[in-house]
């Protein structure tokens, strides 16, 4: 439990600097639009200045930099993040994913401008590419860290943080929430079976094996589905990225939407445990502690441990439609009343800290 405080006290007299991605669609740009209402003046240094986007500016140097945590990579975020700090004057510095800032500039920053320094992402340190030895060696640093991974807790204290806040994931209520589509869109985002995300190689084996024993419509979206390892079967049914509106769009369009999760790091929950229910979506995801305890199985969502259980599932509902708009509809309210909006998570972190 956390102690309850007047919010508005800390949005008149605070000034919040976020460094983060601003990219339209990401998690991180609405958990600074979460974050705003919480702060008199809050600022946005876009971190897409020190690491741009593929197609954009980022070339395979920058990326081996980026995933090690070495070179001009870290010295241009120092610059940066000091340059914006010294303008703005913040009293806290929120660091969304600090994979190229290194310790000795927060620790200068922290006691020149005295400073607050909070750490927070969404991912794992275990995952490849989502830490890197500059992040892992700053933690120690920063005032707070915030992570939404049970199985980190005890990693970030052998890193020597200083404060650990465990997080859920959430939605944006402005982009996941149940919409009504066109005609045109029905013909677009029609699909018996959806999913949305990133390729892993564990997720093509379960679709390669859907598309093998089903004879549905089944529409994959996300980053990674065209690469050479990719079955043709996928690559026919893939239709590229889904982000923000599109995201609600493909959930309003389609009956079952499959939740995967990243089994090499042991999530137990993702982004998607929210949002598909949030758009009021038929959520099917890997079966976990944490997600029966979230969502409650065949009432809020379903959940299957095994293709063949997967399989079984996604025939039973496909010609259930009374009950799959049931279990839709109630992990729809569960989401909306349980404060797991990025609005409700925000506001419990600023309280904490």
């Amino acid at each position: 439990m956390y102690k309850k405080v007047d919010l508005n006290l800390i949005a008149n007299h605070l000034r919040l600097l976020y460094f983060g991605q601003s990219t339209w669609g990401s998690t991180s740009l609405q958990r600074y639009s979460a974050l705003q209402s919480f702060f008199g003046v809050s600022y946005i240094v876009d971190s897409r200045r020190v690491f741009p986007d593929k197609n954009s500016g980022r070339t395979f140097f920058k990326s081996v930099q980026a995933r090690i945590g070495f070179g001009n990579l870290l010295s241009i975020s120092s610059k940066i993040l000091l340059q914006e700090v010294e303008r703005f004057k913040p009293d806290i510095v929120w660091v969304d994913g600090g994979f190229w800032l290194p310790k000795d500039i927060i620790c200068f920053i922290q006691k020149k401008f005295n400073c607050k320094f909070v750490h927070y992402t969404p991912d794992s340190l275990l995952a490849p590419g989502k830490s890197n030895r500059c992040m892992k060696n700053a933690i120690s640093a920063y005032d707070v860290v915030v992570t939404t991974k049970e199985q980190d807790l005890e990693l970030y204290e052998a890193l020597s943080a200083k404060r650990v806040i465990f997080s859920l994931q959430g939605f944006d209520p402005n982009i996941h929430k149940p919409i009504a589509l066109s005609s045109d869109e029905k013909l677009k985002f029609d699909s018996d079976v959806s999913f949305v995300g990133h390729y892993m190689k564990d997720r093509a084996t379960t679709l390669d094996y859907l598309l093998s024993e089903l004879d549905i419509k089944i529409s994959i979206y996300g980053a990674g589905w065209n690469n050479h390892n990719v079955s043709d079967k996928i690559k026919n049914v893939f239709y590229g990225e889904a982000l923000a509106d599109d995201y609600a769009k493909v959930i309003a369009g389609t009956k079952i939407i499959l939740g995967f999760l990243n089994n090499e790091v042991k999530d137990t929950f993702t982004t998607r445990t929210f949002e598909i229910p949030a758009c009021k979506g038929f959520l099917l995801a890997e079966r976990s502690s944490m997600h029966q305890k979230l969502l409650i199985e065949g009432l809020e969502a379903e959940y299957f441990s095994t293709n063949s259980e997967m399989l079984r599932k996604i025939n039973q509902y496909l010609v259930d439609d009374g009950k799959r708009k049931e279990i839709a509809f109630n992990g729809y309210k569960r989401v909306v009343e349980s404060g797991y909006s990025w609005s409700a998570l925000m506001e419990k972190i600023i309280t904490e800290i």
